[in-house]
This record gives C-alpha cells, sequence and structure tokens, in this order.
C-alpha cells in the first residue's frame, strides 16, 4: 500500500482495524472478466433474461427496472469487447467485495473543495445495478456526502 494511503489511515486513527483497499485496475479487470464469463455462459438458463445490445460504441446491457440502457465498454480497434466504462468497473468494484462481504456502506466524497475528483453517481449506482444483474448478491449501499461532521 502507497505510504501516502498508510499515513491517511494512521491520522484517521484507522490502524488496528481490519482494512481492505479495492484498487480501479483491478475493479476494471474484475468487471470486463465477469462480462466475458456471462457472455460465454449465455445460454445458461439464469442468464437468458440478460439482454446485452452491440453496438459500434460498445457493449451495453439493458436495465428495464431501473437506469434503461446500461453502457458497459467502449468498443476499441485491438479488443472487440472493449474497454469497461465506469459501470462494468463499478460492478467489478461490487463484485469484488462480494468474494469477502455480505454487505458493504461505500461512502463517497462530493464536496465542492473535490471538485476535481468528485465521483459520478450515476455511474456508481449503475455499476451496483449491473453487479446484481450479473448473479452478485452483494447488499451495496452507497451514501454519498459533501461535509465532513
Amino acid at each position: 500500500m502507497p505510504a501516502e494511503y498508510l499515513e491517511i489511515i494512521k491520522r484517521n486513527g484507522i490502524t488496528g482495524l481490519p482494512l481492505q483497499v479495492f484498487w480501479e485496475k483491478h475493479s476494471r479487470n474484475k468487471g470486463k472478466k465477469e462480462l466475458l464469463k456471462i457472455l460465454r455462459q449465455k445460454n445458461n438458463d439464469s442468464l437468458k433474461t440478460l439482454i446485452f445490445k452491440i453496438e459500434n460504441t460498445g457493449y451495453f446491457i439493458e436495465d428495464e427496472d431501473n437506469y434503461g440502457r446500461i453502457i458497459l465498454t467502449r468498443l476499441k480497434e485491438h479488443d472487440k469487447y472493449g474497454t469497461p466504462a465506469c459501470p462494468l468497473i463499478m460492478a467489478g468494484f461490487n463484485i469484488l467485495q462480494s468474494e469477502g462481504y455480505e454487505k458493504s456502506i461505500n461512502f463517497y466524497y462530493i464536496g465542492e473543495d473535490n471538485i476535481d475528483n468528485i465521483p459520478n453517481h450515476h455511474a456508481i449506482e449503475k455499476g451496483k445495478i449491473t453487479a446484481r444483474l450479473f448473479g452478485s448478491r452483494i447488499q451495496v449501499e452507497n451514501i454519498y456526502f459533501n461535509s465532513f461532521c
């Protein structure tokens, strides 16, 4: 873990508590692996209800109950499945969490002093839905806050 992270953890009194850090690279790779696994197993009865769309821009999944069409990848010349888009990365994050936990509360700071790094609420929530559509059973609660108490 980078020294900067260790310093932040120490400064906030988190030392001694169990802590797991999830990296974006791992989330991105996990999301794509899950997508590829599902595309290969599409004939499985439990996956037949998933509706995938392939367009010239990428892969999409249809979520008729919540968000409609959710982008999963953006197609690139060198990769016929494409580069994972934010919802697929966030789905990968939730799937990684499900490997060790039944429930997760994720906090996202959206304060004005974080304007260059504000997380995209829609991508995060679409990722949560995508993980569920992919079969993940983890219960995820995403909390967005704009000030520290």
